[in-house]
């Protein structure tokens, strides 16, 4: 499969989007609300897109689609930006790009592509004050997969006397997805590769069993509340 040309600048933000398209099915009831199921986690998502490019560019884009892709029929790789990251997806266009001149060596390309995120269900824990100290189990990630981002969400601060972390890993690396995020107050705290406080594993490919589990640190005087989760995101 051919990857989109390195040479090629990436979309300008005017215009990027991703939109997951709708993968429920939903039955009407004669009374009451209608029953809704998902019938796939592999989300077919839209991804508009425009570019600017020169002369030379024009040509090496042009050169791909009708050439590479024998006019826009087949399938290539691309980076879409997934959760402040970008990965390598399989696309496909929906449509045939359109071109226009807006200037001596300026084109304007826009085109959507329709785009396979194989996306897991994140893993998802409760976790409180209590748990200061123990090992909580997240869940278990099997199979080739990367982890691309983490969210915690702190209902209720740790009010630990020094200092409260949370670390996320397994058994052989205790902060492998998230390093040392303080709790200490109240918010949402996303982390992704190379954003700060990731962990070695974050964004990384692997094909290793995992067990996830998260550790809350605390230093100082006891806590006597705390209230927080955290959501691991994956993809295959």
């Amino acid at each position: 499969m051919l990857a989109f040309p390195s040479t090629l600048p990436r979309p300008i933000w005017g215009g990027y989007a991703i939109q997951p398209q709708d993968t429920r099915a939903i039955t009407p009831v004669n009374q009451g609300f209608p029953r809704v199921r998902r019938r796939s986690a592999i989300t077919p998502t839209l991804v508009p897109c425009k570019w600017r490019l020169t002369d030379d560019q024009f040509e090496v884009f042009r050169h791909f689609v009708e050439v590479g892709l024998r006019g826009g029929v087949e399938s290539f790789t691309f980076g879409v930006m997934v959760g402040g990251a970008f990965f390598d997806e399989e696309c496909v266009f929906s449509q045939y790009p359109s071109y226009a001149p807006l200037a001596p060596n300026v084109h304007e390309v826009e085109a959507t592509l329709i785009v396979t995120q194989k996306l897991g269900l994140p893993m998802y824990r409760d976790l409180a004050y209590t748990d200061a100290g123990a090992t909580v189990i997240v869940g278990t990630l099997t199979g080739s997969r990367t982890v691309w981002r983490a969210e915690i969400y702190v209902r209720t601060a740790v009010n630990a006397g020094t200092s409260a972390i949370l670390r996320l890993g397994h058994a052989g690396d205790s902060d492998a997805y998230i390093t040392d995020v303080s709790v200490a107050a109240a918010g949402r705290i996303v982390v992704v590769d190379g954003g700060g406080n990731d962990g070695i594993l974050m964004g990384a490919t692997e094909s290793t069993t995992r067990v996830v589990q998260a550790q809350l640190v605390t230093t100082g005087t006891a806590a006597t509340a705390g209230d927080l989760s955290v959501a691991l995101f994956w993809r295959a």
